[in-house]
């Protein structure tokens, strides 16, 4: 191996290594940010959160609360327009 291929062969193992750091930064960041919109969606009474800690929330459901305050605001709606 001559010493031009062993510099190319460096070089585009420092652009995988570093493109892969990169990926792995933003699945991280987008985790983080899904888990910040599930704390804010979970702080409503009507939401139960089903996967997570402390502010943040990566998995939620509408509980019985949140379905009648559905009910209510669908036939609210419906009887005024």
């Amino acid at each position: 191996m001559n010493e031009k291929n062993f510099i190319t062969i460096q070089y585009y193992s420092i652009l995988m290594s570093n493109t892969a750091a990169w990926i792995v930064v933003i699945l991280l960041v987008v985790f983080l940010v899904w888990g910040i919109i599930g704390g804010m969606a979970a702080q409503d009474p009507g939401i139960t959160c089903d996967m997570g800690f402390g502010p943040f929330c990566w998995q939620w459901h509408k509980n019985i609360a949140g379905q009648i305050g559905e009910f209510i605001h669908d036939i609210s709606h419906s009887i005024g327009g």
